[in-house]
């Protein structure tokens, strides 16, 4: 039976890399099923670095732990020696790499890029998330599609002057297809359906009064990220909020998502350890924020199922926090906003600046209320507001209650 050959510098650095993401806890419960050894040792398989009759032996989850083992041999934090058979190489990069950990991140990173040539299998899949190998494709990808939609639209304005129409409605069918599949990736930004064009734009409807086309929503990760940072620029989030969202079970309840919302980080230590959870899954985005005085990261883990309850929280943070009002204040108003609707008594601006005269630029209250999908105006009408979101309405009432 052949040897298997001596390890690669690059397959040494992923195996370090593994080594360092995890715990002295993880590493005393290590086996060949452990689903990172098993990932690995299908990702050193398919590196184009293998020889190419390689023997089901090669790189096993086996030798995949053993070689784990050997770090153990320059760790300071273990207090026994490991196994003897250390390589020079191996010590090489733990001298190189155990201090620089983002930098063997990278250095993983672009090896998998130039080498791994495998499918991805669900464990192989997950493993490479961790690495964040799936945010540079992404990021890769997003170039590649704004330049398709780049040239499709050049080739959309060309149709528009084919004299022959056969021709024409055939290029402009495939530019919209194509722009289509853009839009619902969010990339193309801004784009809009040409009624030159003859494409229909959908419409949505509004409390039975209104109806206006439906713009493209943003990916849900950056509409996050947008928003959220615009509520730390306006000083919107109150101590209570801030306690509010590194709540895990806070968190869940609101807004359906498994972490907190936000992390405390300590920007004297290393980022990279401190978005990870207890398994080593990057769950928040590296760049930190800071608000009040500390600096927190964001969690990244959103799906589009939970937008409508983000939105629903954000909603509410730009209303109670937003407008310059106590508690007391804003309930009053919406108090009286909502029972004038159930007794079918129309609002109006001037109607509601009489009623509460008492309280300062109540017409710049109204303005707020109404950018904050609450009120709307009818129709054209200068004057006449009805109720928007009702949802909405009824949850602020409640959480201004005394």
């Amino acid at each position: 039976m052949s040897r298997n050959p001596n390890w690669f510098e690059e397959e040494l650095k992923l195996a370090l890399e593994l080594y360092l993401s995890k715990d002295l806890q993880w590493h005393s419960k290590i086996s060949d099923s452990t689903p990172e050894v098993i990932a690995l040792s299908q990702i050193l398989n398919n590196l184009d670095l293998a020889p190419k009759n390689h023997g089901k032996n090669f790189r096993s989850p086996s030798s995949i732990r053993l070689k784990l083992a050997n770090f153990k041999t320059f760790d300071e934090r273990y207090n026994k020696l490991s196994l003897a058979n250390t390589g020079k190489l191996d010590k090489e990069i733990w001298e190189m790499y155990h201090a620089k950990y983002e930098q063997l991140t990278e250095e993983c990173l672009k090896v998998l890029r130039e080498h791994f040539k495998g499918e991805n299998s669900g464990v192989v899949r997950e493993y490479l998330t961790r690495l964040g190998m799936y945010e540079d494709l992404r990021e890769e990808f997003l170039k590649y599609l704004k330049e398709v939609v780049k040239r499709t639209k050049d080739f959309q304005t060309k149709a528009l002057t084919e004299k022959n129409i056969d021709v024409s409605r055939v290029i402009m069918n495939s530019c919209y297809d194509l722009l289509k599949v853009a839009n619902d990736f969010n990339i193309c930004v801004g784009y809009q359906k040409d009624d030159e064009k003859k494409q229909i734009d959908t419409y949505e409807e509004h409390a039975g009064i209104n109806e206006k086309p439906i713009k493209p929503e943003k990916k849900i990760g950056r509409f996050i990220q947008s928003t959220f940072t615009e509520l730390i620029a306006h000083n919107y989030l109150t101590q209570e909020d801030l306690e509010f969202l590194t709540s895990e079970q806070s968190c869940r309840n609101e807004f359906h998502i498994g972490h907190p919302f936000i992390r405390k980080v300590d920007l004297s230590c290393s980022i990279s350890d401190q978005i990870k959870d207890a398994n080593g899954y990057i769950r928040y985005w590296k760049e930190p924020v800071r608000i009040k005085e500390q600096e927190y990261c964001i969690c990244k883990e959103w799906y589009e199922s939970n937008r409508k309850y983000y939105t629903k929280w954000l909603n509410r943070i730009k209303v109670i926090n937003g407008i310059n009002l106590s508690k007391e204040e804003l309930n009053n108003i919406l108090c009286y906003l909502k029972k004038n609707d159930e007794e079918n008594v129309y609002n109006s601006t001037e109607k509601l600046i009489k009623k509460f005269f008492y309280i300062e630029h109540m017409d710049i209250i109204l303005e707020k209320l109404i950018a904050s999908g609450i009120l709307m105006k009818f129709h054209d009408s200068v004057d006449q507001l009805v109720i928007e979101d009702y949802d909405l309405l009824c949850d602020i009432i409640e959480k201004t209650r005394k």
